[in-house]
């Protein structure tokens, strides 16, 4: 999934775990678009609506 930082950044804070790690932490670790490099990895847009993207994954997965 491609995600901005910053709306990374908003689900962690929105997240259970939260207190598990700070943003500071997160800015050290960060890779954008960190693929797994596995054939069936599919990239989509993190900024899209949840039933757009669930619709995306599935015709993703009826297509391969």
């Amino acid at each position: 999934m491609s995600v901005s930082f910053e709306t990374t950044k908003c689900r962690h804070l929105e997240g259970l775990r939260v207190n598990e790690f700070s943003i500071e932490q997160m800015e050290q670790w960060w890779i954008a678009e960190d693929l797994l490099d596995y054939k069936s990895e599919m990239l989509v847009d993190g900024e899209v609506e949840q039933t757009d993207l669930i619709e995306q994954v599935m015709n993703y997965i009826k297509d391969n």
